[in-house]
């Protein structure tokens, strides 16, 4: 049988997403690793069993213990004094008025002058009305028997015996007490010279009228309980350096347990149903991050540099949180989870910062062993950094971000210690609450110093890196303003129009302008084979094949790509200048072609490519398109100015639009239908306004004799 091969396997998977499972590959196994390293040195401690072996402590260290803590709240909670309790003062009163009413009954009957075995069986069937069962056929016989004067002597004792034992009580019956009634107070009434038979009818007749009115009140207990337990303050335990922990052999105690795990220095044996589970999990991560981020972000998930510098970037987040947790599990509070956030929102956008939030947030939390109030701050605080962090321009920006997220950290934190773990004790609230905010401001004043390393190990660019390349001393802008001057204020046109559409549709308008002025920055090459800056009239393409022309027209793509590589212009500025045509065709000159030889090559005419991949780079190319067209029909006087007249600018960009489209120029590039619509509307109103018809202010003719005023321009 022929074995597999790598290839094989992975033969299903589109080639252009090989890449991206690899690095999830890789981030999976990553993730395992730090889920299963445990940061400790001992094994075998399990409570309840001896210790395998003697350990001391390797330094000093003083915590609050949870376990004496608990053992603390539990004594005070357990005081007696707490039990809350209510008294039903009718239910005595009651029970004696049913015992004399039976009394009553049993006296009528005895007297109502029918045959023996007449009243006999009345009395057998008397306390059928009765809640309680006294009177059984023996008795009834004895009760019969009985004459006047033992009936009235046994009816006396009954009621003298009842009342004596209930005040002995106190009219409290609980069940202590009416043990103690029942075994040694009411028989202690019956007098010893009482026949036994006697002493028990009394019994017989007492002890069911007798019944608890005394009721725990379980939530005024529970209240009280709850009070004793806050009142407790936390049990602090200070251990010493080289102080003896466990001895080898000595059972071990909760208390011994949660020392070293304070001293962490305690490893918790690894189960095969854990292992198993932490590969799951590292799996589940992975297949999210990589199956979202294709769909968020195509560019980094297609290019090898900014898919591995994101990649490492969380990698390094997860293990730095789970040294922390290995030096106190508290410092998971202070997971660089926020430093990751905000990085990658500054370079990648806010969907993959969030993409990359949730992804290491989930890491975290198992890190965290689930506990809410390690894992959800720094979530929370990542996710508000992120949002704060998508247009960075300054960076001050970084440490307003870092406060905002110090300040949700430590609102979240307090939120879920008073919602959830239930804790209103400062002592103990405090610390968590410093961690927690602390490590968002300081993962967000790390983000800023790693902020240029990051970007030159990535191949990105910042916001305050756009706002360097953007000035005017540049070397490439200077050299576009003095060799091709036409292109660059078609660059900065389209920059204009670029950066409204950009916020039309929520996209990065910044990126777009300084790309805008980037984007042609080939024609310095050949400046006068383009129209931008043909100033005389003259089109030098007249003398020249349309082949000859169209590779003059198509290099300038591939000489801005040398020019940017040569003057260290970040990748994701050098894609507008590779995306800025697609795989358009040069059309007119390839029609010259046509004309000559029908059998002309359409990909001797056609732009290198790539096709557009994100928002901005649609953008860019529609922005270049529809700047150029309408100001070339502009000048040659083919738009209208007024409708009615001839073609309008509506008319013209929503035909260039669609032109892209049909071509599938637009395929790759994330847009929906909704984002084309307002970049179209973006548009309009952008070259309204530049275009507009102006009204003439010429002089009239005035009477003679009227000084003129000339205008002072046109409006």
């Amino acid at each position: 049988m022929k074995m597999p091969t790598l290839s094989s396997i992975t033969s299903f998977i589109v080639p252009s997403q090989r890449l991206l499972w690899g690095a999830a590959g890789v981030l999976a196994l990553s993730f395992w690793a730090v889920f299963n390293i445990q940061p400790a040195s001992v094994q075998g401690i399990v409570v309840g069993s001896p210790s395998p072996v003697s350990v001391q402590a390797p330094r000093q260290v003083t915590f609050v213990s949870d376990v004496l803590t608990a053992q603390a709240q539990a004594t005070a909670a357990g005081d007696p004094e707490l039990i809350q309790a209510t008294i039903d003062p009718y239910l005595l009163l009651n029970q004696r008025v049913q015992l004399v009413s039976l009394l009553d009954n049993i006296e009528k009957i005895r007297g109502n002058g029918e045959p023996w075995k007449n009243r006999m069986q009345q009395l057998d069937d008397l306390d059928t009305t009765l809640d309680v069962d006294v009177i059984s056929h023996e008795i009834a016989q004895q009760l019969a028997d009985l004459s006047v004067a033992d009936w009235e002597k046994l009816r006396t004792q009954i009621l003298v015996i009842y009342d004596r034992s209930l005040n002995d009580v106190g009219n409290r019956i609980d069940v202590r007490s009416m043990q103690l009634l029942t075994a040694s107070i009411i028989p202690s009434y019956i007098s010893a010279n009482t026949p036994a038979a006697r002493g028990a009818l009394i019994l017989r007749f007492i002890t069911p009228f007798i019944q608890i009115n005394v009721a725990v009140d379980k939530a005024r207990t529970q209240q009280a309980q709850a009070a004793a337990r806050a009142k407790v303050a936390p049990v602090t335990v200070a251990i010493q350096q080289g102080e003896n922990i466990v001895r080898a052999g000595d059972v071990v105690t909760p208390v011994i347990l949660e020392k070293l795990t304070a001293l962490g220095v305690l490893t918790m044996r690894v189960t095969w149903y854990e292992i198993i589970g932490q590969i799951v999990m590292a799996v589940v991560l992975a297949i999210l991050f990589a199956a979202t981020l294709w769909h968020v972000d195509r560019n980094a998930a297609t290019r090898a540099t900014e898919l591995w510098a994101l990649v490492v970037l969380m990698v390094v987040a997860v293990v730095l949180t789970r040294i922390g947790a290995g030096v106190a599990p508290m410092l998971v509070a202070a997971s660089p989870l926020v430093m990751a956030a905000l990085l990658v929102s500054t370079f990648y956008g806010l969907r993959s910062a969030l993409l990359v939030t949730i992804t290491v947030g989930f890491a975290v939390f198992l890190i965290g062993r689930g506990s809410l109030a390690l894992g959800l701050p720094p979530f929370v605080a990542a996710i508000v950094g992120s949002i704060m962090t998508r247009r960075v321009e300054r960076s001050l920006a970084f440490v307003v971000a870092g406060g905002v997220a110090m300040l949700m950290s430590m609102l979240t934190t307090l939120g879920v210690l008073l919602m959830i773990e239930h804790q209103t004790d400062w002592n103990a609230i405090w610390p968590l609450l410093s961690i927690s905010g602390g490590g968002a401001l300081l993962s967000a004043l790390l983000a800023l110093s790693l902020c240029g390393i990051f970007g030159t190990l990535a191949g990105m660019v910042s916001g305050l890196q756009l706002l360097e390349l953007a000035h005017p001393a540049q070397p490439l802008l200077q050299r576009l303003v003095r060799e091709a001057p036409g292109t660059y204020y078609h660059s900065v046109a389209v920059g204009n129009l670029a950066e409204s559409a950009a916020e039309a549709i929520n996209a990065d308008g910044l990126l777009l302008r300084v790309a805008s002025y980037y984007h042609d920055i080939g024609k310095v090459e050949h400046p006068f084979y383009f129209t931008d800056n043909q100033s005389d009239g003259v089109n030098l393409h007249d003398s020249l094949p349309p082949h000859k022309s169209a590779q003059i027209i198509i290099d300038h793509v591939r000489n801005g790509i040398v020019m940017a590589r040569a003057a260290r212009l970040p990748v994701k500025l050098i894609d507008f200048i590779a995306t800025h045509h697609g795989t358009s065709v040069v059309r007119y000159f390839y029609n010259k072609a046509l004309e000559v030889d029908d059998s002309t090559d359409i990909a001797d005419f056609t732009y290198p490519g790539p096709i557009p991949t994100s928002r901005e780079q649609v953008i860019m190319m529609l922005a270049d398109s529809v700047e150029a067209t309408v100001r070339s029909k502009v000048q040659s006087g083919a738009v209208a100015s007024k409708i009615g007249e001839g073609q309008t600018i509506d008319a013209l960009v929503t035909s260039i639009i669609d032109e892209r489209i049909q071509n599938g120029q637009l395929a790759d590039g994330q847009v929906t239908l909704h984002d084309i619509t307002r970049i179209r509307e973006a548009f309009i109103t952008t070259l309204k306004g530049i275009y507009h018809p102006r009204v003439d202010y010429s002089p009239v003719k005035k009477p003679i004799g009227e000084p003129v005023v000339e205008p002072q321009g046109h409006i």
